[in-house]
């Protein structure tokens, strides 16, 4: 009788089988950006990746990025650059999600926390506010993005 060979076990993102799901912490994250896509250009919107970028307001004659969600090795990563560009926004970032940042304008997620994803919302909104509040065509504060 022939041997059969057995495939591999499928890989999960995130590591063991169901150790995380991070598509429902995808899930849950995408939405704070795209209720933003009418002003903004998508630049990726794939299972587990999802950027959004300026169409008017560039930074060295390029589009700004906005933001984005993507599913990585370890964890999913929220990446809010309005706070990189407008520091100010971070000023009043909970003890919380601070622990979640990492760098400038990430934060990382293992599971769905609707707590510091509301917090996330609300600086996504200021986010929002602040970079149309840029003439179109005019460039980023300069000091903020060096």
């Amino acid at each position: 009788m022939p041997q059969v060979r057995k495939k591999p076990a499928a890989k999960v993102r995130g590591g063991a089988a169901g150790s995380k799901d991070f598509d429902a912490v995808f899930g849950a994250l995408k939405p704070l950006f795209s209720r933003y896509e009418s002003g903004l250009e998508v630049v990726a919107d794939q299972p587990g990746k999802y950027y959004l970028r300026s169409k008017g307001p560039v930074f060295q004659d390029k589009p700004l990025w906005f933001g984005g969600v993507e599913i990585k090795k370890n964890y999913v990563s929220f990446h809010l650059i309005a706070i990189y560009v407008f520091p100010e926004l971070a000023n009043n970032i909970s003890p919380e999600l601070k622990k979640r940042k990492q760098g400038k304008a990430c934060f990382n997620f293992t599971a769905v926390d609707a707590k510091l994803f509301a917090e996330l919302d609300r600086l996504t909104e200021a986010g929002a506010v602040k970079l149309r509040s840029l003439k179109p065509g005019s460039p980023v504060p300069k000091g903020n993005c060096n």
